[in-house]
């Protein structure tokens, strides 16, 4: 039986090759990108690497001054280095020494030409700056491969009073890949180890705790700055967006109701209150004429008048470990002991807070758009995910998620789909009704300060992604633009897989109040 063929018969297979082969080319053009940005980042800190250890040949400190560095908070050294019982130089070379033997070559970028001072109110203070802000003849990437070269032509109005104040500018440190994420890695610096517990997040407050740096200059967006305080057991410190300069130099922009605010981690409050008395003072004010020119009051900061102190534990809607419950207790405990009124309060529901800042998020495109075609790593969270994801996928994983797991876990899948210019203002407007709502709370208790909660200890690497809701905790006092500290209080002894992990709570008040800020952590310290 003969089998009749015509070349008709050739259209479909035809067809297939026709739209296989465009889609063939895209994938391997795609991946060539991918692998190029990858490469350009992975070159970038190989360059910090050799950076670091062609100083190997340099000068030693004598044993003394290396000892007297590192076993003294910034304030202290800065009296070394006045007094002239130290240099700015050995400052400089013992830092230098303790970075090659610590092997802590994530840095983002190192400037190892710098000439230290021996004057000025920051003197001996060596600092390490968070990649984002700018930092004139440092690159400022973004955690982007393709920004790795990025090198910054000029100084955050913040950086270039405390480089004219005598600061030693000596490194930046990692920003978290998209500046979403609680988990402090990227494809140029690779994951920050937490040197305590390995299979913990580790965080840029590594080089305080190891003696490189005595202070850090890094952006605090949804509550990062405390998280990174947390996990490498150091302070943090938060001003409101209008007292101190949070113009980070750089293409980086703020969201509505969320500023990039700039603060600080350190060793002591003693050093932040050294930072702050210096920085908000009327050079910064000339630099940025956008913040308001309040000094800092020193008469405020040395107050013993009693203050009345508001704390809550926990919110129904994300249950607070009972490590971090047991912290705000001592914090309490603490101040009721130096004569202060504490009273509780029934904080307005974290389940809105999560919501308004998810969505507000969502809407920003500019942290994707920076990576490209880069590599994402394992650590987003679950709506950078969602947002990542294809519509039609996104609503089986939605459906999937909702008979899995609950209803709380489907709110990233749920403000993923929101992209609407009315979904928008409504977002807005929700975040502005919080305000009100957390603003009359606080009149009504005439409250001076308050003592909040971290949501959990320090979290296994990886994790974050899946508690994301939680951290609603910390980037409540973003969206409110208060001004918040973290104190530590002891280590966690009662929950099995966390014990010996540290544990701390975070001091809050209103904008313009830094100094009752720095005076309740100062007295919890």
């Amino acid at each position: 039986m003969m089998l009749k063929f015509s070349f008709s018969d050739l259209w479909i297979p035809s067809a297939l090759v026709m739209v296989a082969v465009p889609i063939y080319k895209l994938t391997k053009s795609s991946q060539k990108d991918t692998q190029e940005l990858l490469s350009k980042a992975q070159s970038k800190r190989e360059q910090v690497r050799v950076s670091i250890e062609m100083t190997a040949n340099w000068e030693v400190p004598s044993e003394e001054a290396q000892s007297l560095v590192l076993n003294s908070d910034m304030s202290t050294v800065h009296s070394l280095v006045i007094q002239k019982k130290v240099t700015g130089r050995e400052v400089f070379l013992t830092s230098m020494k303790k970075l090659r033997e610590e092997g802590l070559d994530w840095v983002s970028d190192i400037d190892p030409s710098i000439v230290p001072l021996n004057t000025g109110d920051l003197a001996g203070a060596l600092v390490g700056v968070q990649d984002s802000v700018s930092v004139k003849g440092m690159t400022s990437s973004f955690g982007a491969g393709v920004f790795a070269y990025n090198v910054q032509h000029k100084d955050a109005p913040l950086i270039k009073v405390m480089r004219e104040s005598g600061a030693v500018l000596l490194l930046k440190t990692p920003s978290p890949q998209c500046d979403r994420s609680f988990e402090f890695a990227n494809n140029i610096s690779g994951n920050i180890p937490n040197s305590e517990f390995p299979d913990k997040v580790g965080s840029e407050g590594e080089l305080l705790r190891k003696g490189c740096l005595n202070l850090i200059v890094s952006t605090d967006v949804l509550g990062t700055l405390r998280y990174s305080a947390l996990a490498s057991r150091v302070l943090s410190f938060k001003p409101s967006s209008k007292r101190i300069s949070s113009d980070l130099g750089s293409a980086s922009q703020d969201l509505p109701l969320l500023k990039k605010n700039i603060g600080v981690l350190a060793k002591s409050v003693n050093d932040i209150r050294k930072w702050a008395e210096v920085v908000i003072s009327q050079p910064l004010f000339e630099a940025d004429p956008k913040i308001v020119p309040l000094a800092w009051n020193n008469e405020v900061y040395s107050s013993q008048t009693p203050m009345t102190v508001g704390y809550f534990e926990s919110e129904e809607f994300w249950e607070v470990s009972e490590s971090m419950k047991r912290a705000v207790k001592q914090a309490v405990q603490k101040l009721q002991s130096k004569g202060h009124k504490v009273v509780p309060i029934q904080m307005p529901s974290l389940e809105q807070v999560s919501k308004v800042i998810l969505s507000l998020i969502a809407f920003d495109s500019q942290p994707e758009s920076r990576l490209g075609k880069e590599q994402y790593l394992g650590y987003f969270t679950q709506l950078t995910s969602a947002l990542k994801t294809n519509k039609l996928v996104r609503y089986f994983k939605k459906k999937y998620t909702q008979w899995k797991s609950g209803t709380k876990e489907l709110l990233p899948y749920e403000v993923a789909s929101r992209s609407q210019c009315y979904e928008y203002l409504l977002n807005m407007i929700e975040g502005i009704n919080f305000k009100q709502s957390f603003y009359e709370l606080w009149n009504t208790n005439e409250l001076d300060a308050l003592i909040a909660p971290f949501p959990f200890p320090v979290l296994k690497q990886g994790a974050s992604r899946d508690s994301y809701l939680g951290f609603g905790y910390l980037s409540v006092f973003n969206l409110l633009d208060c001004c918040v500290g973290s104190s530590l209080c002891g280590d966690v002894t009662e929950e099995f897989e966390n014990i010996g992990l540290g544990t701390a709570v975070q001091v809050v008040t209103l904008p313009y109040q830094e100094e009752q800020c720095l005076k309740l952590m100062a007295q919890l310290s």
